[in-house]
């Protein structure tokens, strides 16, 4: 079949292959079409310079999207069109005029309907590389080009053909069509590779390459970083279950990662359990149930200590009649967002621990904040699926996998609704206090989109930023209404390509499993209260969602003006000079020494400010280079006038909004998610109106 074009092989599978074109676009001298071919139900088009060209690029598409099958396509006397399958949209590539001969057609593959195992722990495995490849630049999408050299070795396609040292031996030749980075980054598309070192003399060097999948790390180790990044690909493909593994290797990660599933969701409904016992009339509150459990020891240990630390249930959002500006009513009480903001009360707990010099979950970090300590993980459970795009699929048809993740209804942003359960697309909405009081309905970002959220910033929030660094999910257990395909790209998949974070910052990859034993869809009507509890509570309490308040408009625990209380209770305390400067850089507090950073000329100077001059007078926007300029105080009397910033000051002078934007690398990591999102996720962030955080104790 030596010069057949693509739509001869397809032909050969799929006999009576039907082509239409779909678009005509451009100028008369330089046309450009689109065509496109079913097959099996599914549309696969291509694009080219003539209708030629694009039915010969849609069959192409079709061949490496159904057979993994990637050819140089012969079109007759022009020449051989080389399709490019970095895109589903078949862009036309360059021309050569050699065709390596084509394969025998191979069978379709097969479609597993099981769950695709996992290591509970992150697995380090180095593969030792000793083939010889050209040094690329590893990106998270990048795929290595095949060669369409015409030797003697050329019966073979050129994505299958062996080195020369293996032609005399065929069972050494790789059974997969499809080099291992492109089968990781089909199967698995949030896996993110980066360079870790690299060592060894010029004329031999040796890279380090990892790859982060679901929460597990590979290294793979090569003469290049493109021989590297090959080899990490290869041992997670291994280990995961898509390549040469041991069985039994593979079965063993699968159990334990399941065993820890179950555990998990078994401790998070045994503590819901017992929370409602205290209360009557109380079967409707486990329509959606959240908890999150602390770990300690390895996650593959089935005897780790584990204990819930926080708990929370609820379906619904506060009416638009009931919105608070003093920061007294909670304005989301679904399940998981009860359940994070509990988990906050026992963050702050454990920080006032350190003040006291007890023992906690924290340690300090080099930053000079704190950090969690090492063998503690934090596990989320949600006994459903979240709501937005996690929950977007028929649960009837779960076992079929989605041939179309990249579709244009994958991945967006979704909002709820006022006074209703579900989730719509969000598209921009600008929300007004005086609207929303006005009528309008209030809009939320759905929990699939504030888990993801989750993964990027962390748990913690702003306030809680300032004093430690991001807390993240080492896994995620879904009860009924799992789809693992749907999770994953909700869940993080969508916000892997957030990039510029801040140090400390990063796209967390955690564990997501389903558990063994589904229950089955609540079919009840939702209960009208919430219900959240934190370690160290002796009983839950109730929150009525309509008004995001408990009994009698008393305000709740969870409530941001308690949370700001909790903050400025620790600030004196916990408070490092970066903090206090950074409030200081903002004019949020009058009367203290303020350090004028100009980088571009004069560096760091400091300026000593009068407490009776208002500091919205002083001439922070003056020239310094012709301004007359202060002497800086000595460091000494810098450090003491930072200290003298007191919670007492922030208390007077700073708005629950102003204060959470002292958490600056938190928020420059807010703000490169919210570009990405307005880049990529069909919305930007929607958010609640500003008079909300306008607020001071």
């Amino acid at each position: 079949m030596s010069g057949a074009n693509a739509c001869m092989v397809l032909n050969s599978y799929h006999q009576g292959c039907n082509y239409e074109l779909v678009s005509e676009t451009g100028p008369p001298h330089k046309k450009e079409y689109v065509m496109g071919v079913a097959i099996l139900g599914s549309k696969y088009l291509g694009k080219g310079r003539s209708k030629k060209e694009a039915k010969q690029a849609a069959a192409a598409n079709a061949l490496e999207s159904i057979y993994h099958l990637r050819l140089s396509l012969g079109t007759g006397a022009a020449g051989v069109l080389k399709q490019d399958f970095s895109t589903d949209s078949g862009v036309v590539g360059a021309f050569s005029e050699d065709a390596p001969p084509l394969p025998p057609p191979p069978p379709p593959p097969m479609t597993s309907t099981e769950p695709r195992d996992e290591e509970a722990s992150t697995v380090v495995a180095t593969a030792e590389a000793t083939a010889s490849q050209t040094d690329t630049a590893v990106g998270n999408n990048a795929a290595p080009e095949n060669s369409t050299s015409t030797d003697d070795t050329s019966e073979y396609p050129s994505a299958k053909r062996p080195r020369l040292d293996q032609q005399d031996n065929p069972a050494t030749v790789t059974s997969s069509p499809v080099h291992p980075v492109q089968q990781l980054m089909q199967k698995y598309s949030g896996a993110v590779f980066f360079t870790t070192g690299a060592s060894g003399p010029a004329h031999a060097p040796q890279f380090e390459v990892m790859v982060r999948v679901r929460g597990l790390e590979f290294k793979g180790v090569g003469n290049s970083k493109k021989a590297a990044k090959s080899n990490a690909a290869e041992v997670a493909l291994r280990y995961l279950g898509d390549g040469r593994q041991d069985g039994a290797q593979v079965a063993n990660a699968s159990s334990i990662a399941q065993t820890l599933a179950d555990r998990i969701a078994q401790l998070s409904e045994e503590k819901y359990n017992e929370l409602v016992a205290m209360t009557p009339n109380n079967e409707k509150l486990r329509k959606v149930v959240s908890a999150i459990v602390m770990l300690k020891g390895p996650m593959g240990t089935s005897d780790a200590p584990a204990e819930v630390v926080a708990v929370g249930t609820g379906t619904k959002c506060i009416g638009g009649e009931s919105i608070s500006d003093s920061g007294l009513a909670v304005n989301d009480c679904h399940g998981e967002i009860i359940a994070r903001r509990a988990f906050l009360r026992f963050l702050y707990s454990q920080l006032e621990y350190c003040t006291k010099g007890q023992d906690s979950i924290f340690e300090k970090a080099p930053s000079g904040r704190y950090a969690v300590k090492p063998g503690i993980t934090f596990h989320l459970y949600i006994s459903t699926a979240p709501c937005g795009d996690a929950r977007i699929f028929s649960p009837t048809e779960v076992i079929v996998p989605d041939n179309h993740p990249q579709r244009a209804s994958r991945g967006l942003a979704r909002v709820k609704i006022e006074a209703g359960e579900g989730t719509v697309l969000a598209s921009n909405q600008i929300q007004t206090w005086d609207g929303i009081l006005n009528g309008e309905r209030i809009y939320t970002m759905s929990c699939s989109d504030k888990l993801a959220r989750w993964n990027v910033l962390g748990v913690q929030g702003a306030l809680l930023s300032v004093f430690v660094e991001p807390v993240y999910f080492k896994s995620l257990v879904v009860g009924s209404l799992y789809h693992e395909q749907h999770t994953l790209r909700a869940v993080y998949e969508r916000v892997t390509g957030v990039s510029g974070l801040p140090e400390g910052y990063a796209v967390n990859l955690p564990l997501i499993r389903g558990v063994s034993n589904q229950n089955a869809r609540e079919t009840t009507k939702s209960a009208h209260a919430s219900l959240n509890w934190t370690w160290g509570s002796r009983e839950p309490e109730y929150i009525k969602c309509k008004t995001g308040k408990c009994e009698e408009m008393v305000p709740s625990q969870l409530c941001k003006q308690v949370l700001m209380e909790r903050f400025l209770a620790l600030w004196d305390k916990l408070a490092g000079e970066a903090a206090r400067e950074e409030v200081l850089r903002q004019r949020l507090v009058p009367g203290f020494t303020v350090l004028v950073h100009q980088a571009a000329q004069l560096g760091a100077k400091t300026m000593e400010m009068d407490a009776t001059v208002p500091v919205d007078t002083l001439p922070f926007s003056q020239d310094f280079t012709s301004a007359e300029k202060v002497a800086p105080p000595p460091p000494v009397e810098v450090k003491a006038n930072l200290q003298k910033l007191t919670a007492l000051e922030l208390r007077k002078y700073c708005t629950y909004g102003q204060l959470k934007t002292v958490a600056f690398h938190y928020q420059e990591a807010k703000r490169k998610l919210f570009d990405h999102y307005k880049a990529n996720c069909g919305s930007g962030w929607i958010q609640k109106p500003s008079e909300m955080n306008n607020f001071r104790l």
